[in-house]
């Protein structure tokens, strides 16, 4: 992806694509098993906001606030 910051170019490294489904397989294998997962509720909820906020201030052109 890239960025533009005050006319200077930058490239923005972005995670393994598939990191969220390797995360949603870890959630279903400590159901199955009974364990506790490495990220808590409030943690994959605040990414899920963070994520659309990003999602519409990117579709819309707009800064989005999260809360």
């Amino acid at each position: 992806m890239d960025v533009d910051k005050c006319a200077v170019l930058e490239k923005a490294e972005m995670p393994d694509p598939n990191a969220y489904t390797l995360e949603i397989d870890h959630f279903s294998e400590c159901i199955l098993r009974g364990q506790a997962p490495l990220r808590t509720l409030v943690a994959i909820r605040t990414t899920a906001t963070v994520l659309d906020a990003l999602a519409r201030s990117a579709r819309e052109g707009l800064s989005v606030g999260v809360a």
